[in-house]
């Protein structure tokens, strides 16, 4: 059994880093027009797969695929052909890294609310619709939607490293939601909007590990992995001020009582003249 394999997604040819540890995968390869170009590296095209939803699940149909084929490693992480973890992770230092961890996510503070940074990428009926489906499917997550939709800590691009057993239990619990929300979210003709459901899946990810008690270890990503950086000062002091404003800020903002205050009346309506009906 391997110790350790971060999965690089790409989507294009070009120059990425690789070693040991990271490994490139074409993700989206079975509607790729880059498929002889990039024929060496991996795919998220074999075994089990939703490579073909990549255009709406971005780098999501990689972990799909991990989560379905991979069973012989101990850690599982993912990033991006220009996006590593400001991490020194090998083998040798990966049991370190979790002995008071259960995963890495990328870690940032807001003076705003989750929810606010959430409706400038995702339109508010995906957004409801995404709440609406927990809601019928896991219905014991709805507190810690609201706190963490009322917090200012986002964790963002799709990036994590935690042991493959607990990336599993993340797996099917994100994939079953973005699943049944495929049956009633309408497809956007735009290229940004139709990655609605990369977008969920990396707003809503830390909502699993926060609900679970999972330890989570916030980390930076760098451009370069042999180019690691210390958190700064200037970092650490900006970070404070964020979370002074949102201190300050969030009484006024009114916290829900529960997920039934995100669901808007002319959302709602405009759902039945759609015909949607998140039963």
């Amino acid at each position: 059994m391997e110790k350790v394999k971060i999965l690089v997604a790409c989507h294009k040819p070009g120059p990425v880093y690789h070693d040991e540890v990271y490994t490139p995968i074409h993700v989206g390869r079975s509607v790729s027009t880059y498929k002889e170009e990039m024929a060496g590296m991996m795919g998220d095209d074999t075994g089990d797969n939703i490579s073909e939803k990549n255009p709406y699940y971005c780098e999501l149909t990689a972990q799909y695929w991990a989560w379905k084929n991979i069973k012989d490693v101990e850690y599982i992480g993912f990033c991006h052909y220009r996006r590593f973890f400001n991490l020194p992770i090998n083998s040798s230092s990966i049991d370190g890294l979790f002995a008071d961890s259960d995963v890495v996510l990328l870690g940032y503070k807001s003076k705003e609310i989750v929810e606010r940074q959430l409706v400038r990428f995702i339109t508010i009926e995906d957004i409801t619709i995404f709440l609406m489906v927990v809601k019928k499917l896991y219905p014991d997550y709805e507190q810690s939607l609201l706190d963490y939709l009322w917090g200012n800590h986002l964790h963002g691009k799709n990036m994590l490293i935690c042991r493959k057993e607990l990336f599993d239990q993340y797996a099917e619990w994100m994939f079953s939601i973005l699943s049944e929300c495929e049956k009633y979210i309408k497809p956007s003709t735009y290229t940004r909007a139709r990655r609605v459901f990369g977008y969920l899946g990396e707003f809503f990810m830390p909502v699993f590990f926060i609900h679970n008690h999972c330890r989570i270890r916030n980390t930076h990503y760098t451009d370069n992995v042999r180019d690691i950086q210390k958190k700064s000062i200037k970092t650490y002091l900006n970070n404070f001020l964020k979370d002074l404003l949102h201190i300050i800020l969030k009484p006024f903002w009114g916290k829900p009582k529960s997920l039934d205050d995100y669901f808007l009346p002319e959302v709602l309506v405009g759902f039945k003249n759609d015909g949607i009906s998140v039963a």
